[in-house]
């Protein structure tokens, strides 16, 4: 799976570069994700976090992250700030 996201008005991340690397994912049979988000710096935000979230949620459930990582603070119990 790849996740790929900008904002419209993003001067490091450019949407034509978004654009044009998910279209060639695509032509090689990659599972892609791709997100334009209006009117926001080159950031973070939570709708990332959470799709991300989720994504390691899928492919590294969270007894089997705690078991490789058990320093590892949670994100389920508020341990870790968004």
């Amino acid at each position: 799976m790849v996740f790929l996201e900008c904002s419209d008005v993003d001067f490091r991340v450019l949407k034509e570069c978004v654009d044009q690397t998910a279209e060639v994912m695509r032509k090689m049979s990659g599972n892609v994700t791709e997100r334009l988000y209006p009117n926001i710096d080159h950031t973070i935000n939570q709708d990332e976090m959470d799709f991300v979230y989720r994504i390691i949620d899928i492919v590294l459930p969270p007894e089997n992250l705690v078991q490789l990582c058990p320093s590892l603070p949670s994100r389920r119990n508020g341990e870790l700030p968004l």
